[in-house]
Formats: C-alpha cells, structure tokens, sequence
C-alpha cells in the first residue's frame, strides 16, 4: 500500500481544527485514555504499541513522506485532496507550509511504560505541542494514533488472559520442558485486517508469548522494540504442515497413517511439530470434502 501524505492520514473533521481553535490558545494536552470494555476481565488493558508508532509513523513516515518532500509538492498533493473532497471549499494549507518549514512535528508524548497494566479510565499517555502555533499538532494526529494503538493493546491484552490460563494449568497439563511461553502459537495472517493488522496482532500477542506464525513480527520487534534475532529473545515459529500437505499425501498414498509416520520418523525426528487434523473424520475414519 502506498504511503500517503501524512497530512492527509486523518479524518476529514481535524482538518478544520486549527482554524476552529481561540486565536490565543498557545498550549493542548489531550490523553489516551480506556473508557471502557466489553471484554470479560477487561478492566486492566495493556500498553503497547506507542514506541513502535512513534517510530513509524511519527518519525520514518513523517520524515520520508512530508518533511524531506519539497514543500511546493506537498501543498499540491495537499489542496488536490481538500479541495476535491470536502463538502466546502475549504482549504487552508498555510498551517501545513507552516509545519513543513519547521522540519519536524513538535509534539512531546508522555507515556506509562509499555507492559503496564491500566486501569479503565486512568490515561495511558499524553500528547502536547511545544511551540507556539502549533497547538493543532497534538490533536490533529490522534486519528491514525487512535487507529494504530486501540488494536495491538486488545490483542496483548487478550494475550494476557490467555497467558495467566495456560500458567494455572501447565503443571498439571505438560509433562515436558517446552516453556510455558511457547505452549500458545497465534497466526495473524489467518485472518486479520490486512499485513498491518497482521503485523500489530502477532507483535501483541507476543507480549505474553513468543511462538508465531507471523515473520513480519518479529521483524517488526527487532526494528521497533530492539529485539535481535540472531539472540533468540524475540520468538521463534515452528514446523506445520497444512490442508495442502496432508490431502496430498492421503491422494497419493491412499493412507494418511502412513505420512504421519513419515513425518515423525523420517522427516521430522526430533523436532516438534505441529499436524493439522481436520481434513478428515480422524473418530470416524472417513475423508472428508
């Protein structure tokens, strides 16, 4: 997908904001706060995903996509857009030449540390602009922070739950070494709202985890959170086989016994391995179509 101009990663209604705010004001501080949930055991959410916001969004996007694009270019893509697409001829650029030839979003976030655990309604973080003028900063890119953060700290949360499930039952459940951390693997590209949503998932999850399906994520990590993968202290995946592999195998061989065995003497003897079971009636025998 396309990076788009920054300026323009919004909803239409902030940008009207700057125009709307007192001609005096000199200062904003808005904050990320949980109001509420409707998840059981909900009520503590977990921080994360600010850092690696900050660093995409905030920095590389910014930087790439705006602040080191000539200006003449950027007010162009800039009106092209308002222009076209607001309900009014409406379209004050002014403020994003403004920006521009600061050279740098001037913003400062205060946050809890990543892994906190937050009670519903207690702030997660704030956002202030810190020069004069600029007060529409901080509240202009609450859109796309809204969008990026609210996901990746339900997934972690969520992770979490699952996490304090599997440390109630190991003991009693495992009978070998496999960590605790690695008894859950998730796989966000099953299913999730694109390589981002993917991506986001995956790294939240693996807060409280460290199997996945997801490469990306772990890329993401060693980029954005300092992970390195050569040390191992990110995650890992593991060894899967899929519909493909086993239907293929019973259409070849007429015998999935056969490849299991296969797989767990031959191919795969001393590692783990994770089989999947449901291209057939396994109680009843039967194949199923």
């Amino acid at each position: 997908m396309k990076n788009y101009l920054p300026l323009l990663i919004s909803d239409f209604y902030k940008q009207a904001h700057a125009e709307q705010y007192p001609a005096n004001i000199e200062f904003i501080v808005a904050y990320f706060t949980p109001r509420m949930t409707r998840l059981e055991e909900g009520n503590l959410p977990i921080v994360f995903g600010l850092q690696g916001f900050i660093k995409d969004y905030l920095i590389e996007r910014f930087n790439g996509d705006f602040f080191q694009v000539p200006v003449d270019e950027v007010i162009s893509e800039y009106e092209r857009v308002i222009k076209n697409t607001l309900t009014q001829k409406y379209c004050v650029s002014q403020k994003i030449r403004e920006l521009h030839n600061l050279g740098y979003l001037p913003v400062e976030i205060k946050s809890l540390p990543e892994g906190t655990r937050v009670p519903i309604k207690v702030p997660c973080f704030e956002i202030s602009n810190t020069k004069k003028g600029f007060e529409w900063v901080a509240q202009f890119i609450e859109s796309i922070m809204s969008c990026q953060l609210w996901f990746p700290m339900t997934i972690a949360s969520q992770a979490y739950k699952y996490r304090k499930i599997v440390d109630n039952y190991y003991s009693t459940t495992v009978d070998d070494n496999v960590p605790r951390s690695a008894a859950i693997a998730e796989f966000g590209f099953r299913g999730q709202e694109g390589l981002e949503g993917a991506i986001l998932a995956s790294s939240a999850f693996l807060t409280s985890f460290d199997k996945t399906a997801t490469i990306p994520a772990i890329l993401y990590l060693e980029n954005y959170y300092g992970g390195i993968i050569e040390n191992r202290d990110v995650a890992t995946g593991m060894l899967s086989t899929e519909h493909s592999v086993m239907c293929s195998n019973y259409a070849i061989d007429c015998n999935e016994v056969d490849f299991i065995k296969r797989l767990l003497s031959e191919i795969y003897p001393s590692e783990n391995l994770s089989m999947v079971a449901d291209s057939y009636d396994y109680w009843g025998l039967k194949v199923i179509f």
